[in-house]
């Protein structure tokens, strides 16, 4: 799920994923995510804003 937030006044966009399997790759994953909505904003000419990702693991491995 992918939301723009204001925080104080000013937007970020939030990005935020569940994940309940162990999957090493996570972390690429979501700089893929990050970089593909960095890519879209400035290929839209619209102001870039910041892009902050989450992963909540429910799972039972560490």
């Amino acid at each position: 799920m992918i939301r723009k937030a204001s925080i104080h006044g000013d937007y970020v966009i939030i990005g935020v994923e569940h994940q309940s399997t162990f999957d090493k790759n996570m972390i690429f994953r979501i700089l893929n995510y990050d970089a593909t909505t960095y890519i879209n904003q400035v290929e839209s000419k619209k102001e870039v804003y910041p892009v902050g990702s989450f992963v909540f693991y429910t799972g039972d491995e560490e």
